[in-house]
């Protein structure tokens, strides 16, 4: 769970859902998300689509969409940390993307 002004976001896990919790009620914003992460000046959410393999974000403002990291192992874990993006695949490496570049920063880190 994340709050963002009087915004409240939280993710269902069972169904892939991303919730935003507002003066509107409770709204899915996102469908197929395995994991969530919002930017710490609220603009961006970041979410992992697993089974697709890739990371994509939405634009909290405007709605947009776009697919930030493509052909993962099943990206399960993401965090935005200090004007970065933290990505955990399946079983494969800890990673951190920034500025359209993917560094590995940890191999096999999951036995």
């Amino acid at each position: 769970m994340t709050i963002v002004g009087t915004d409240v976001y939280y993710a269902r896990v069972a169904p892939g859902e991303v919730h935003k919790i507002s003066d509107a009620g409770n709204q899915v914003i996102i469908e197929g998300a395995s994991a969530f992460s919002l930017t710490s000046d609220g603009t961006w959410l970041y979410f992992a689509e697993s089974l697709d393999n890739r990371i994509r974000r939405q634009h909290l403002t405007t709605g947009a969409v776009e697919t930030v990291m493509d052909g993962l192992n099943h990206p399960n874990t993401i965090r935005w940390f200090n004007g970065k993006l933290y990505v955990v695949e399946g079983g494969t490496a800890a990673a951190q993307f920034k500025d359209g570049a993917l560094k590995v920063l940890t191999e096999n880190v999951i036995p």
